[in-house]
């Protein structure tokens, strides 16, 4: 049995859905797990999805953009990462207490910005341990 990547079967899934509406696209991705849980990669179906996710929006030109802080963006920060992106953007945002103050920034699955009050202590206390 051949093994395919997860960026192969992301690719695949695109390609299949692609022009599909309704009911076609349902039977499309029906058929695709299908496959996916016979060729015994049931376990990669998050990472699959996450690929495909990633794949098509850089077919479309748009950026995947999330950030994490420890209250609710403004509008006008919003629209501040948007502008220094300079792409179109989806902006899926994460209000995580426990980042204690700044911001994080993740541009297609990559730190941008890590500003984050937590990973400033933590660099302060990694930089002074004794060995």
């Amino acid at each position: 049995m051949t093994k395919y990547s997860i960026s192969q079967y992301a690719a695949a899934l695109i390609l299949a859905l692609e022009e599909k509406s309704g009911s076609k696209r349902s039977e499309t991705i029906r058929r695709f797990l299908f496959i996916v849980r016979k060729n015994k990669d049931w376990s990669k179906l998050g990472r699959i999805v996450k690929e495909a996710e990633k794949q098509s929006l850089k077919k479309q030109g748009i950026k995947k953009v999330e950030v994490e802080s420890a209250a609710p963006l403004s509008r006008a920060v919003k629209k501040e990462i948007e502008k220094i992106i300079g792409a179109k953007v989806v902006l899926e945002e994460k209000v995580r207490p426990e980042v204690l103050a700044g911001i994080k920034v993740l541009v297609d699955d990559e730190i941008l910005i890590d500003a984050s009050g937590i990973s400033q202590v933590e660099r302060m206390f990694v930089g002074n341990q004794v060995g």
